[in-house]
């Protein structure tokens, strides 16, 4: 009986720390996520050229940007 109890304490210990870790873990995901994300997103638009607002297919060079004033 006493080694039931003790094996059930052991288990409600295990699981309750690993629920605290596993939402620790997320929230630092999502920091991590909104910080790195747009940078990650900036760059593969300037690699593929493209307008991520209008989105419209046409090519936009960083050169041409920078000469249109």
């Amino acid at each position: 009986m006493v080694m039931m109890v003790y094996i059930a304490a052991l288990l409600f210990t295990f699981f309750v720390a690993y629920g605290f870790g596993r939402v620790i873990g997320q929230k630092q995901g999502r920091r991590k996520a909104l910080a790195e994300v747009p940078m990650m997103l900036r760059a593969a638009y300037q690699l593929e050229q493209r307008c991520p607002i209008c989105d419209d297919e046409r090519e936009y060079r960083a050169c041409d940007l920078q000469n249109q004033g």
